[in-house]
Formats: C-alpha cells, sequence, structure tokens
C-alpha cells in the first residue's frame, strides 16, 4: 500500500515576486499535511519523499508519532488544502504503524550495517562539509554525519571506534598543529584494526650507542608524558577558547544583520522602492553572517571534541578547588 499525504491548510507567500534568498520567506508558500495512509515514516525519509513529489519543498516541522507536520515551497507554489499526494513508501526505512497505537519508543532498530559497510559509509562521508558555502551541502553532511553517530552510538564497539578514529584521521595534522593520525584501514573478514596514536620523532636517536647512559626509569617516562599530554590539553583548551571567542564575535554579527534587516519599513511605496536596494544589501550580509556563524559553530563544536579526545575532564576540572 501506497503512503498517502493530505494538504490540510495552506497559506500563500505574502511576496511572491521577491525572492525567498534575499527576503527570507517571502516568495515561499506555506502548508500543513498529515498521513493519510500507511505508516508514518521518519522525518529523514518524509523530507526525501516530499522532495521528489514537489519541486523545492523543504520540511520545517514534523511529528511521527501524528503523522502531521508542515513544508514551505521555496519561490513556489503549495498544493491547495484537501489535495491528496501519493507517495512510494518502498522508500521509507523504519516506519512506525500508527493504526495501533504503538509508542514510537517501540519502533523497529535503526539501521545495523556490517562493519565493512561502516567503513565505506565513513570512507564516503565528506567530512569537511561545514567549510562549503553551500547551504545544501552543509546540511546534507551534517544530516549524514548526524546518521553515522546514531549508527555508532547504538552498535558501539568497532563501529564507535571506527569512526572515532576517522575523526581523529581527518581532523589532525598541520592545519589543527596537532600529530597526524593515520587513515584506518579497511576492515577483513570482520576484524578492525585501529591505527596507533602518531608518536613524535625521537631527538636522541643519532647519538644512541654502546656507552649511552641507562634509560629513564618507567617512573621518569611516565611523568614527562603526562607533562606532554597537560601542554597538549593547554593547547587544545586555547582552541576552544579562541573559536569560542570567534562565534561569539559571529553571534553578534549576525543580530546585528538581523536587527537591521527587521528594522520596520517606510509606509510610502515611493520611499519602499528607494529602500529596495538597501534591503536587499541588508540581506545579503545577514546571509554572510549567518554562515559565518555555521562557521563558527562548526570550528568550536571541532575544538571542544579535540580537547575531549585529549582526555580533558570537565567534571574533574569543576571539582578542583
Amino acid at each position: 500500500m501506497r503512503l498517502q499525504i493530505t494538504i490540510t491548510s495552506m497559506r500563500a507567500a505574502p511576496a511572491p515576486d521577491l525572492p525567498s534568498h534575499l527576503f527570507a520567506g517571502a516568495g515561499s508558500d506555506r502548508a500543513t499535511f498529515r498521513v493519510t495512509r500507511g505508516a508514518a515514516p521518519s522525518r529523514e525519509a518524509i523530507s526525501v519523499l516530499l522532495e521528489d513529489a514537489i519541486a523545492d519543498v523543504c520540511v520545517t516541522n514534523y511529528d511521527q508519532v501524528t503523522g502531521q507536520g508542515s513544508f514551505v515551497v521555496v519561490d513556489g507554489s503549495a498544493p491547495a488544502p484537501g489535495t491528496t499526494i501519493e507517495l512510494d513508501d518502498d522508500a521509507v526505512a523504519d516506519p512506525v504503524d500508527l493504526s495501533d497505537g504503538t509508542p514510537l519508543s517501540s519502533a523497529g532498530p535503526i539501521h545495523r550495517p556490517a562493519i565493512e559497510q561502516f567503513y565505506d559509509m565513513l570512507d564516503r562521508h565528506d567530512w569537511f562539509f561545514g567549510y562549503s558555502d553551500d547551504s545544501r551541502v552543509y546540511r546534507n553532511g551534517s544530516d549524514n554525519l548526524d546518521r553515522l553517530k546514531e549508527i555508532a552510538g547504538s552498535l558501539g564497539g568497532d563501529h564507535a571506534a571506527l569512526l572515532a578514529a576517522f575523526q581523529k584521521h581527518h581532523f589532525s595534522g598541520a592545519p589543527w598543529s596537532t600529530p597526524k593520525w593515520d587513515k584506518p584501514a579497511r576492515p577483513v573478514s570482520g576484524v578492525v584494526s585501529i591505527p596507533a596514536a602518531p608518536s613524535s620523532a625521537s631527538t636522541g636517536a643519532g647519538w644512541q650507542h654502546d656507552s649511552q647512559p641507562p634509560a629513564e626509569p618507567p617512573h621518569a617516562q611516565r611523568d614527562d608524558e603526562l607533562i606532554e599530554l597537560a601542554a597538549y590539553q593547554r593547547h587544545c583548551i586555547s582552541n576552544v577558547v579562541g573559536a569560542a571567542f570567534a562565534w561569539r564575535n559571529a553571534r553578534r554579527a549576525f543580530m546585528g544583520a538581523a536587527a537591521v534587516l527587521h528594522k520596520p519599513k517606510a509606509r510610502s511605496q515611493f520611499f519602499w522602492i528607494l529602500g529596495g536596494r538597501r534591503h536587499q544589501a541588508d540581506a545579503a550580509e545577514q546571509v554572510k553572517a549567518a554562515q559565518s556563524l555555521g562557521f563558527a559553530e562548526v570550528q568550536l563544536e571541532q575544538a571542544l571534541g579535540q580537547l575531549m579526545d585529549a582526555g580533558y575532564d570537565v567534571d574533574a576540572q569543576r571539582s578542583r578547588p
């Protein structure tokens, strides 16, 4: 049985002649819908199905339990209320049947790929999506990373270790002033091989000979390792502080641009036309500020992840006098 949704309400765009990429929401129709036949799919699935059925659609709200949601059609027309849309339920994963009142928590498990398949998923993922100026690339990369983390968090073990190894490989090295981690090899027969931690080159390898002094005792080596770890953690903390300041400045710039864009408009049609170009420039500045804020958020998240990977215990630091 095919999946069917019904449009329950529609609100036309307030200014259909204005482009939404400059005037947020001005040229976009809004509509609400409800799943009227079949099992309600997940938010990700309903988004994909609607994108196949309606051009330039974007789901803004959806409740899988009730099967109700809303979407906008960017610079386009939404279907009229009462319209029914047939969707291909073959693309729906892990549906929840609403007819028997089954709660969402008892839905089927998430996708459980084999370790080799999960490796291929990690290898194909665009790890640097956060640096793209294309909002679609950023959204797709963010959604895909959430799915990878969900799989790793559900299965744990080798899946979680493989995800962490890929993150360390891609976000280490010269750009981050950290030792470079090797890329994990593809598992063979279900056996995962995680690369060892990178070690700094020995500075005293050239002078070692038969008369060299005895090696340092284990406790001295341990002290050196702790000193190096503390220095690296301080470096990570510095990166977090710098990223936090950059995020704060980017957020202030975005809020300032948003405040300018939403200033009251002149009532006179003549002055409104004259101010149209200025309004477009303000909208463009808001888009740039939003991109800068998104980039700063990614940088801050990566800096925090680097600090956590370094073994920094936030709770322990808070409890210190």
